[in-house]
């Protein structure tokens, strides 16, 4: 997601994360670069002190990747490029990339959505995913013209997003389940 959705969904994760033994980092382009530089990062989420699952600054995230990196694709796309930043995928973590989940993935059409099916394949190849890769997309925006097949036109748009085919049996949709009021509760 943008930097906007990226940061709401890390400091719900975050606190989640929080005692789990699992790390995370948010890689923007307010991400500190350094350790000392953090306190102005988590004064955006109204805190002073780190959740334990947190790596916050640039420095760390290269030393020791995260395990989980949530980032937009802006900066995804600094990272494969810039050199200093090909760290947070080291050549010994080769292979262990398992998931990538796009949040808001509707809005990824033309150029932009050309522009991340790209950069979605540098991804697998950087990184050695190839296959393996579980790709995700979510969107709670998602309609269908008449007469046409959602879960089969959203398999297909999938397919482009994310170079690797996508089965319509695995779109996963919507449901409502009414809820029953008796008389006089």
């Amino acid at each position: 997601p943008m930097n906007a959705l990226a940061t709401s969904q890390y400091e719900e994760f975050a606190k989640r994360l929080d005692d789990s033994g699992l790390r995370m980092g948010l890689y923007t382009s307010s991400t500190p670069y350094n350790p000392d530089e953090t306190a102005e990062f988590l004064q955006e989420f109204g805190r002073k002190e780190a959740f334990d699952c947190e790596v916050i600054s640039r420095e760390e995230m290269q030393r020791d990747p995260p395990d989980i990196l949530m980032t937009n694709y802006v900066m995804l796309d600094y990272i494969l490029t810039r050199h200093e930043d090909k760290d947070l995928f080291p050549t010994a973590h080769e292979g262990a990339l398992n998931y990538l989940v796009l949040d808001e993935v509707h809005t990824y059409t033309g150029h932009q959505g050309a522009d991340v099916a790209a950069l979605i394949r540098r991804l697998r190849e950087h990184t050695g995913a190839g296959e393996d890769l579980t790709c995700i997309g979510t969107s709670a925006t998602v309609a269908s013209e008449e007469g046409l097949d959602a879960e089969e036109e959203i398999a297909n748009f999938s397919e482009r997003i994310f170079g690797a085919p996508v089965d319509a049996d695995n779109v996963i949709g919507e449901s409502h389940y009414p809820i029953q009021f008796t008389q006089g509760k």
